[in-house]
């Protein structure tokens, strides 16, 4: 009876470490995939600001109403607030397989990958944008954001060097 039992443990050993196995390589498959997709979203949402045409007159006439040095801050921290719209639901997705996994089996190659799109994806410094943002004046704010043209990703550097050749 104890010779078969040496078979039947070892097969279930195998079997545990097989399996565990699959599930490192099937984690590291649904990390990556979410990585994947998240890099392609924040791609096509970079090419799209690069690509978008100048605010109209209206646009440029209504910053102008304003503090360039104010306004100037506002573009550039509603670029990046924008960016981060425009990318938001595939960084859901992202952080939600990252937190799915955070007890899991990975492979070390996963936890590498793992570590180098949340310093990327997951920057601290959009916390300091926001704070930043929330201390522009108000009444800039709330009149910028309801142009359409801030609610799109933009490229806040062209846009910039445009208002000080127009000024």
């Amino acid at each position: 009876m104890n010779i078969l039992r040496l078979p039947v443990c070892l097969v279930g050993i195998l079997l545990v470490n097989w399996s565990w196995a699959n599930d490192e390589l099937q984690n590291h498959h649904y990390v990556t995939a979410r990585i994947a997709e998240y890099l392609v979203a924040s791609e096509n949402c970079r090419r799209s600001a690069l690509e978008r045409d100048a605010p109209d007159h209206e646009t440029v006439q209504v910053m102008s109403r304003f503090d360039s040095a104010a306004v100037e801050r506002f573009l550039m921290i509603r670029s990046v607030l924008a960016q981060r719209d425009c990318e938001q639901a595939e960084l859901n997705k992202l952080a939600y397989a990252i937190l799915l996994l955070e007890d899991a089996a990975l492979a070390k190659r996963t936890n590498e990958a793992i570590s180098a799109i949340r310093d990327l994806a997951f920057d601290p410094q959009i916390l300091v944008f926001e704070r930043e943002y929330q201390n522009l004046p108000e009444n800039m704010r709330a009149t910028l954001e309801a142009l359409d043209y801030f609610k799109e990703p933009f490229d806040d550097i062209a846009l910039r060097q445009r208002q000080q050749t127009d000024n």
